[in-house]
């Protein structure tokens, strides 16, 4: 399914989501009782995932999107990463050891910070991130090349003991990664 129609004059900044490679507008109406919420992206893949978001939390209140249990956010990651395994052993099965290096993404910074805690990234997503590399790592010789955007700056000794070989980009306008000396 298509994301409902998105009016051009509110593809401003004042309503950009920041931190993506890709552009993501997204406007909210309503009230503490009920919101709504109308997005678009200049990306099919995301904005598959903004549709999917906007269903969850389009007409509840902003207490029952902020009492979102972290279960709700694993339970779906699992799901994730089920399919990306379940790729990956196909993939593997077809190609064997003639490639080099598999890339995943997750784009978990924004131009200033992380778009989750730290805790709550090594609670819920790291344990799945430690998997999908082990899968790769157990199975073949590639590289794990991991692509996220933004200030991940926090999270770089984390992705290093899961084995993670090439981060993407190194993105020195966004927060502290802007510290180079300090990423090496």
């Amino acid at each position: 399914r298509k994301l409902p129609p998105f009016p051009d004059d509110c593809k401003t900044e004042q309503h950009r989501l920041l931190g993506c490679q890709s552009m993501v507008w997204i406007v909210p109406s309503g009230d503490a009782a009920k919101l709504d919420f109308a997005a678009a992206s200049d990306s099919a893949i995301v904005s598959g995932l903004v549709f999917l978001a906007l269903r969850v939390y389009s007409g509840r209140s902003a207490a029952e999107i902020l009492a979102t249990e972290p279960d709700y956010v694993r339970a779906l990651y699992e799901k994730l990463v089920e399919a990306w395994l379940e790729n990956l052993r196909r993939f593997s099965a077809a190609v064997g050891d003639r490639v080099q290096v598999l890339q995943f993404n997750d784009d978990l910074g924004t131009q200033e910070s992380l778009m989750i805690s730290p805790r709550m990234y090594r609670s819920i997503l790291k344990p799945l991130n430690a998997d999908y590399i082990a899968f790769i790592k157990q199975r073949t010789q590639a590289k794990v090349f991991f692509h996220t955007d933004g200030d991940v700056f926090d999270l770089i000794p984390d992705f290093v003991e899961m084995g993670v070989d090439i981060l993407d980009p190194i993105q020195p306008s966004a927060g502290k990664m802007a510290d180079l000396a300090g990423l090496k």
